[in-house]
């Protein structure tokens, strides 16, 4: 399915490597990274992995 680019809204997070911050390296692939789960039926675990995650993200400030 092709959806029309008017139905898709612009990113709210944006990744850029400091300069001189960060170095070369070829990207691995890593298990599991592209599956998506129901929020709903995550475990305790993932509930809490899920929240520090955010609240990292959150505190950011670039």
């Amino acid at each position: 399915t092709v959806l029309p680019p008017s139905l898709l809204h612009e990113p709210t997070i944006l990744y850029e490597p400091g300069v001189g911050h960060h170095e070369d390296h070829e990207s691995g692939s890593l298990a599991g990274s592209g599956v998506r789960k129901d929020v709903n039926t995550l475990t305790t675990a993932e509930t809490d992995n899920l929240r520090k995650a955010l609240r990292g993200v959150k505190e950011d400030h670039g």
